[in-house]
């Protein structure tokens, strides 16, 4: 049943990667920092262990939650794409086996990242405070976390073909399985054994403490462990309980996508569900010849908005996205909450919509560069300045009408809405909400220079959400840091900060600026990079053989002469 030529054919894949050991190195360090930043800045509680363990848990929780839904999304879909699922599934394999495979090959990749986090778990029980409860608490989470991540990963990899479609629904569901099997387990938990907390429990305590008590156990057992559960039973209820369900999630994981896999053998476009589902739901029965006569308009305008409109389940989720907006927004017009309350729902919906796009930029030419078809658009009659227009004219039709309902409603609201007492004027939430805004016009272009620039969608998306998104995000949170740090030591500093909580048009300015000068140096280098044809070569396309700065088969002057 243990399907060990599959393990030891993905493991000698992984070995090959080298990735996978700057990957491991950067984990080292990554800890090796948090130990000398926590040591440096808190001198009194690295003396106690427990406070040491809850460091060393928190990281290794934050890493898994990651790197598991990630590494597990392209497991089944890496092999329909390549073709190669079909080659497995004519050996002695079963479906089952196959998917056995892949999920110990990824289930010992996290435990060797685990490791990396055994020297500091000697220094709590070197430096005293902690007991066996507390490791076996603290090992018990970080299970249920990898079976969590392998679960969605695994079942999202099994549904989508694409790596992108697959990696965002992925991480989506990890979030879902996790917040509501924690916040279930601890809430039973409380049902099992009240104690004092619980009257005082509201419905945001009830949905959050079971994610909070994941990251922070052994915190949490020392500091409220006299208000939250005075006895170890209700610790080995929820250990219990949630060991059982890591179980039963593998299981059904395992189930489902032998399922998928013993259903598409190969991929050979939709089922037959979903051409059913299709015809019956997404295909136009009222004014179609106008339809056909406005879809026809926007191709001869611009051939390539082909590539966002050309399945009917992007103009669903398109049409689905702009529902949701007007159906929350009248929500929020009805209800008029105060004005603090009504931007934060607006920052949430901002924040979505960026990583949607993110996701959709970092993928950008990305099925057109492994099939192939990326080739022949670059000897049709289209410059490489309205090849990169035309991509960035379809992206802006595509999500015009949900920006321009998102932007009108809210301003709207915001006039009506009152604004809340006490409220602390505060520069971060001001430019939080307008780099957001401003990613709108820079992740897409970075995203496309970045999607040709790499040879990967992992990377790719790595990339263009830490420079269009996180960098402004985190540069200005680190201006404020060292502001506030010197202004106790210097003048100059708590003259810097004083004059900021006033004057806030630089720093704005400075945020628009970043965005505009990185959406410009993308523009301009995606243009070069198509004009030299150089960029970086899908590693999924087996056709093509690998290399560090693949060039394309037809060379730019007689892809020139040719258009």
């Amino acid at each position: 049943m243990v399907p060990l030529p599959l393990i030891i054919r993905e493991l000698r894949v992984t070995s090959r990667k080298p990735a996978i050991y700057n990957e491991r190195l950067g984990w080292g360090l990554t800890a090796v920092f948090l130990l000398a930043f926590f040591s440096w800045n808190f001198p009194g509680q690295i003396a106690n262990g427990r406070y040491l363990l809850s460091g060393a848990h928190f990281w290794l929780a934050g890493i898994i939650f990651l790197v598991a839904p990630i590494g597990a999304a392209d497991a089944i879909s890496r092999e329909k794409r390549e073709g190669t699922l079909g080659l497995l599934l004519l050996t002695g394999l079963s479906p089952t086996e196959i998917v056995l495979g892949k999920l110990a090959v990824h289930f010992l990749r996290l435990i060797y990242i685990s490791l990396i986090v055994l020297p500091f778990l000697a220094l709590p029980m070197i430096i005293g405070g902690v007991t066996l409860q507390d490791f076996l608490v603290s090992f018990v989470f970080i299970i249920f976390l990898i079976a969590v991540g392998l679960t969605a990963g695994l079942i999202a990899s099994s549904i989508f073909v694409s790596f992108g479609a697959a990696l965002f629904w992925a991480m989506f569901f990890s979030l879902f399985l996790t917040v509501a099997i924690s916040a279930s387990a601890v809430n039973a938990a409380f049902e099992l054994f009240p104690t004092g907390i619980s009257a005082l429990m509201n419905t945001a305590t009830q949905i959050f403490i079971g994610p909070i008590l994941m990251l922070f156990p052994v915190l949490i057992r020392q500091v409220f462990g006299t208000l939250i559960f005075t006895a170890a039973w209700p610790f080995i209820f929820v250990g219990g309980g949630l060991l059982l369900l890591s179980i039963l999630l593998l299981s059904f994981a395992v189930w489902f996508c032998s399922r998928r896999v013993r259903r598409h053998a190969q991929f050979a476009g939709e089922t037959k569900r979903q051409a059913a589902f299709r015809k019956k739901f997404l295909t136009p029965v009222l004014w179609s010849s106008t339809y056909r006569r406005w879809i026809t308009r926007k191709l001869e305008k611009n051939p390539l908005i082909w590539l966002e409109y050309r399945t009917p389940w992007a103009r669903a989720a398109r049409w689905a996205m702009i529902l949701v907006i007007i159906l929350i927004e009248t929500l929020l017009l009805v209800t008029l909450p105060g004005r603090e309350d009504f931007l934060t729902t607006h920052f949430l919906f901002l924040a979505f919509l960026v990583t949607f796009l993110t996701f959709k930029s970092s993928s950008s030419f990305q099925n057109e560069k492994e099939s192939g078809a990326f080739e022949l658009l670059l000897v049709t009659p289209l410059t490489e300045q309205k090849l990169v227009t035309g991509r960035l004219r379809a992206v802006a039709s595509y999500y015009a009408l949900t920006v321009i309902l998102l932007g009108t409603l809210g301003l709207f609201g915001f006039s009506w809405s009152q604004p809340n007492l006490y409220h602390e004027n505060d520069l971060s939430p001001a430019v939080n909400f307008l780099s957001l805004t401003a990613s709108l016009i820079s992740v897409p272009i970075t995203g496309l220079y970045f999607a040709l620039r790499s040879r990967t969608f992992l990377n790719a998306l790595i990339w263009t959400g830490a420079t269009a998104v996180l960098i402004p995000i985190c540069l200005c949170f680190a201006f404020n840091g060292l502001v506030w740090m010197q202004a106790r030591h210097s003048p100059t500093a708590m003259a810097i900060q004083m004059r900021l909580r006033e004057v806030w048009w630089p720093v704005l300015l400075a945020v628009i600026s970043y965005h505009l000068l990185l959406a410009a140096f993308c523009l301009r280098a995606t243009i070069t990079l198509l004009r030299k044809r150089e960029f970086g070569q899908t590693a999924s396309n087996p056709s093509q053989p690998p290399a560090t700065k693949s060039r394309l088969f037809i060379p730019a002057q007689a892809a020139k002469t040719i258009a």
